[in-house]
């Protein structure tokens, strides 16, 4: 008990257990979850408010929605804010799961919580990233090595007349000459390594 109760408070995952005949009340709650979101377990457990009072409230209709459909798919994967001891809010990724009984009523949910607010940040910047390049009027186009088309923005497709799915995955020299003078992507590659840009036109 001891090894697990250890192993249980190490682990950036919170593990807990409710009760779907109370209002889906916490019945146990690992005490890693002082560590990563400030509370005592003894603050949570058979508290029925606890859960949808800290669920940010923009979310909370679509995770109340989103219950009420767990016995029907016994298995619920979903992403909400949560907010913390000290009044913030941080992005959470639960995944549970319900167990029933031999005539199939459900008597316990198992559950784990990760804290994703990080890579919520990362993935919301990216996006911002990527909207303001659509919004750019230039051709911005990136490739991998072999010059195989990856991303291919609004301004590329204004620009060449050709639709974004129309080129992933195509080679850029199938869809655009290059007017480099050697007219090799190796020559492009030389460049690129050596000077960490290429400059070059396009002849349409």
């Amino acid at each position: 008990e001891q090894r697990l109760k250890y192993h249980l408070s190490s682990r950036p995952t919170i593990i807990y257990t409710i009760d779907p005949s109370r209002n889906y009340t916490f019945t146990f709650i690992s005490e890693n979850i002082k560590n990563l979101l400030g509370y005592n377990p003894d603050e949570i457990i058979n508290d029925p408010e606890f859960w949808i009072s800290n669920t940010h409230p923009e979310d909370r209709e679509r995770i109340q929605l989103s219950l009420s459909k767990l016995s029907k798919n016994e298995n619920l994967g979903y992403v909400y804010r949560f907010k913390l001891k000290n009044g913030m809010y941080h992005w959470i990724r639960d995944e549970i799961k319900i167990v029933k009984d031999e005539k199939g009523n459900p008597i316990e949910c198992i559950g784990s919580w990760v804290d994703i607010t990080v890579n919520k940040k990362i993935e919301e910047k990216i996006q911002f990233q990527a909207k303001l390049v659509d919004e750019i009027s230039d051709a911005i186009i990136s490739t991998d090595l072999n010059f195989n088309i990856i991303t291919w923005n609004k301004g590329a497709e204004t620009i060449y007349g050709w639709k974004a799915e129309e080129v992933k995955r195509k080679n850029v020299k199938d869809i655009i000459p290059l007017g480099n003078p050697y007219n090799e992507q190796k020559f492009i590659l030389k460049k690129l390594f050596k000077h960490h840009i290429w400059k070059g036109e396009v002849v349409l």
